[in-house]
């Protein structure tokens, strides 16, 4: 499929100016009957009912970047902070002056129909201009062509006159611009130098909202860098003068906003095939026209913490680190919730739609989505689906380009290339890597040499039943422990790029009398619920945070910082015993416990199919963005 971009360059190649005179050769004005009450239609045609200013203002964006545009300006004009008039500068091929005509009537234009960019209907640019204001004149010029405008003014049906259409639309006519929009400039624009393009002008404003010009601008700066985020590197855009930043919803493009962040030092994993991917899925639609295309789909992985913005004091650069000290809580704070992170993600809560490249609608309803149910976690995966023009009545895309409803075609298409099971997947692991953060911040980690209350419990029943006996099995045994403590040694040396020197340090501040150690690591979906080690004088419990065990028992539901100390100090006792059995009895244990972990992990597999989702966690930061919704 190719891409607004290649298409643009078609454009320059091959001149869209030849279409217009091509359709002006039609004579399209003879189709403009009175079909409508005028006056009715013109009011009513203003509530077609934008979502939004921003919305109305892409319809003008498209018109721009399908005709070759390389620099859209935006000049917000107003008193007091509010907005009174709204000014577009582009510097695209332009219209010939026989054009304004059809460009100011619904339905007019050469691109009805088009399969070959954003254009379609022709009712954009009149209906987007009548939904923010009263009045608009369109000045524009080509190679061959002086400036010509025409004006479109509803203002007289504010009264009781008449209808005259001669008042409300004028005829095409060359002009000498306005004195400021003649000398206005901007980056990469001056208008006294323009060979060719459009420019509208917007006055009589009385439904954009927000009124206040800085809150529109901080707006269009978003919508516009989300909307175009693919078509950014080759059309420049600026509101007042500052650049448009392109924003990729999945925060997977390093130079785009958002994906780094100066208060957060998480990012997505873009390198890792688990937390980010791209796949273009070809489609053959069996209809008259046998049409074979394809729809391009990416997906990521947002991490858990990504939305939180890290205090002043907090005395880390790490999130993770901040969180697990208890610096930022589990539920998001005022100042992250109006963090430019968050509001991307709830503003893209579902699956985003593309046409083209240029953004269309999220589709959060599940009657839309083949029944895929969208739960609170789901804010933590981005997945957008790009589609080409040709297959908008499989997207049933509407007049105004706000909605989108994928058909059963397109459905089973993203089924059977497997994307709504990725997205299930990316919400499993987000609630599973939670309960690891939390299990971790309840009772901290091996990465501190401070005893957890199980290990002491351990410890106190070892000193209760009293030494062991030192028999030969016993030597040996301790022979195999110190062996072990020298490789933990190397291995920490080699993970921490330190000399084995510093090493050894470092084992002894970790290690140094606790002869009973409780730990989590991740050991992988296909190893045992957890291992068994015994290293210099110490016997420690690994816990696998991969396992069901850990997830769904350790901490499942009504799991909390006494049910896990249960848990570890009866594992650590059963550690104790592990070790002071002979080798045949240790690998009849190792069976049994392997055996154990594969009845866990069936378990959990029946109870999620019994109870579905409602034993998935929710983070209760999201809770307040649920109620938002």
């Amino acid at each position: 499929m190719k891409s607004e971009l290649d298409l643009q360059k078609d454009f320059i190649n091959n001149p869209e100016l030849q279409e217009q005179l091509e359709y002006l050769k039609t004579n399209p004005m003879q189709g403009m009957q009175g079909v409508v009450m005028v006056e009715a239609f013109l009011k009513g045609i203003r509530d077609l009912g934008y979502k939004d200013t921003s919305f109305a203002f892409n319809e003008i964006n498209d018109n721009s970047i399908q005709a070759g545009a390389r620099n859209i300006h935006y000049d917000l004009i107003g008193a007091s902070n509010k907005i009174q008039e709204i000014i577009v500068y582009d510097d695209g091929h332009g219209m010939v002056p026989d054009m304004l005509k059809i460009a100011v009537a619904w339905g007019g234009g050469h691109r009805q129909g088009s399969r070959k960019g954003f254009g379609k209907y022709g009712y954009g640019l009149p209906s987007a201009c009548m939904g923010m204001a009263k009045k608009y004149t369109i000045y524009s010029k080509t190679n061959e062509n002086e400036w010509h405008s025409i004006t479109f003014d509803i203002t007289s049906l504010d009264g009781d006159e008449k209808i005259d259409m001669g008042k409300i639309v004028s005829e095409p006519k060359p002009c000498e611009l306005p004195k400021h929009i003649a000398e206005f400039e901007g980056t990469n624009y001056k208008v006294s130098e323009l060979n060719h393009g459009t420019i509208i002008q917007i006055e009589e404003v009385d439904r954009v909202k927000p009124v206040l010009i800085n809150t529109l601008k901080n707006n269009f700066l978003n919508d516009f860098g989300q909307t175009y985020f693919k078509l950014l590197d080759n059309t420049n855009m600026y509101v007042d003068d500052q650049k448009v930043d392109k924003v990729d919803v999945l925060f997977a493009t390093p130079d785009a906003k958002g994906f780094k962040h100066p208060k957060n030092d998480l990012s997505v994993e873009i390198d890792n095939p688990n937390c980010y991917g791209e796949i273009s899925i070809p489609i053959k639609l069996m209809n008259d026209k046998n049409i074979e295309s394809e729809i391009t789909v990416r997906w990521s992985k947002i991490p858990s913490l990504f939305a939180r913005i890290m205090p002043d004091d907090s005395g880390t650069d790490s999130i993770e680190e901040a969180y697990q000290k208890g610096i930022i809580d589990e539920k998001i704070d005022n100042k992250s919730k109006n963090g430019y992170r968050w509001k991307v993600m709830k503003q893209n809560f579902g699956i985003v739609f593309r046409r083209f490249g240029r953004k269309m609608e999220v589709v959060d309803k599940s009657s839309k989505l083949g029944g895929l149910n969208l739960q609170t976690n789901s804010i933590y995966w981005k997945c957008e689906v790009n589609f080409p023009a040709e297959l908008d009545e499989h997207f049933e895309v509407t007049t105004s380009k706000q909605s989108i409803t994928p058909s059963n075609k397109i459905i089973q298409t993203l089924s059977e290339a497997g994307i709504f099971k990725i997205l299930g997947r990316l919400e499993r692991e987000y609630s599973e890597g939670n309960k690891v953060r939390r299990s971790k911040r309840i009772d901290g980690d091996v990465s501190t040499n401070q005893s957890r209350e199980s290990e002491i419990i351990a410890q106190e029943v070892a000193l209760v039943q009293g030494a062991e006996v030192a028999t030969s099995s016993y030597q040996e045994r301790t022979d195999k422990a110190k062996e072990r403590k020298r490789k933990r040694i190397e291995d920490l040396a080699v993970e921490k790029g330190i000399s084995i020197e510093q090493a050894a340090t470092d084992y002894e501040v970790l290690f140094k009398d606790r002869p009973r150690v409780f730990s989590e690591s991740s050991l992988g979906t296909s190893s045992s619920f957890m291992a068994l080690e015994e290293h210099g004088e110490t016997i420690e419990v690994i816990l696998n945070t991969d396992h069901k065990f850990f997830k769904n028992f350790y901490c499942g539901r009504g799991s909390n910082k006494e049910t896990q100390n249960t848990w570890q100090t009866f594992l650590i006792l059963l550690g104790s015993e592990f070790f002071q059995q002979g080798e045949d009895h240790q690998d009849y244990l190792e069976s049994f416990l392997n055996k154990i972990g594969n009845s866990v992990k069936i378990a959990s597999r029946k109870d999620h199919d019994r109870n579905g989702e409602e034993n998935e966690e929710s983070d209760p930061s999201d809770i307040s963005f649920m109620d938002e919704k």
